[in-house]
């Protein structure tokens, strides 16, 4: 969040930066998933969808993962989850050494 900037003003400003399907639909979902859907943007699903932590991971495994073949929206998770993806791209180097 921005220096600043409320809860209510950064999670308007998410949900109407994201809205470029192409661009923007993971890093949507998963904003959606930590803000409750407040932050969400062109994708995202219903609250109780989000209700397992493992849901989560798997939603952003398979971001990432669909990611690492999409210049567009890797730079997209580069820069709204720059550490998340580097910790994936880690453990991809791993299985990819095994």
């Amino acid at each position: 969040m921005r220096k600043g900037c409320s809860n209510e003003a950064a999670e308007t400003l998410a949900s109407t930066k994201f809205m470029n399907m192409r661009a923007h639909s993971a890093v949507s979902d998963l904003m959606g998933a930590f803000s409750k859907n407040r932050a969400a943007g062109c994708a995202l699903h219903k609250i109780e969808y989000w209700t397992s932590s493992n849901v989560v991971c798997e939603e952003a495994f398979a971001h990432m993962f669909e990611a690492q073949f999409d210049e567009i929206r890797y730079n997209k998770m580069k820069r709204y989850f720059p550490s998340a993806l580097a910790y994936f791209e880690e453990k991809l180097e791993v299985i990819s050494r095994n």
